[in-house]
């Protein structure tokens, strides 16, 4: 029983941090993060919580100290990736030389195949977005193009230091050119 116990206990210190990891990888608006990781972190909230209360019946001893610490840094991992967001942008670092040439060869008016993978991320589409008012040409890697052609977009857009051009539902400042951005339309 203790085995099993001690198996449960280290499943739910693992596992949260390693699902919110994978969920910030996957290129979603902010509200999404918020919503999917809330629920990882009640999730973890409440293992922590039935963790404290079982302790004295589990008979853990001294080590369950270590536990309650690793269980503290579990949440803590969690709710720093829900803030900051962290995971996605080291991967978009890593993915920025690659994203930095997609935009130049759209701007000197190449085309950028797609569907393919550009740096760490799968870009399903790549095209000069006009802004709200058809002036500003915007470099844009569309993550999710949408199930309507011309309808809600999800991706990377280039528009340097202002915010981007567009009416948005949410939007994520990753450096001072790109940011990331769910259009409506």
């Amino acid at each position: 029983m203790r085995r099993v116990l001690r198996w449960l206990v280290w499943g739910a210190i693992v596992l949260p941090p390693i699902l919110m990891i994978l969920l910030s990888l996957w290129p979603a608006d902010q509200i999404m993060l918020w919503m999917y990781g809330g629920v990882i972190a009640l999730f973890s909230l409440t293992i922590r919580f039935l963790m404290v209360f079982y302790a004295d019946r589990a008979r853990l001893g001294g080590d369950w100290r270590s536990v309650r610490k690793r269980a503290t840094l579990a949440l803590c991992l969690v709710i720093s990736i829900l803030v900051l967001n962290w995971p996605m942008r080291i991967a978009f670092l890593l993915s920025r030389p690659a994203f930095n040439q997609a935009a130049q060869q759209l701007l000197a008016g190449e085309s950028v195949p797609t569907p393919r993978r550009i740096g760490l991320f799968h870009v399903a589409g790549a095209e000069l977005s006009l802004g709200m008012m058809g002036k500003d040409q915007v470099p844009a890697l569309w993550t999710d193009m949408g199930v309507e052609p011309g309808g809600d977009h999800m991706g990377f857009v280039q528009s340097g230091s202002g915010k981007p051009p567009f009416i948005m539902w949410s939007y994520m400042r990753l450096d001072e050119n790109w940011q990331f951005i769910y259009r409506a339309e």
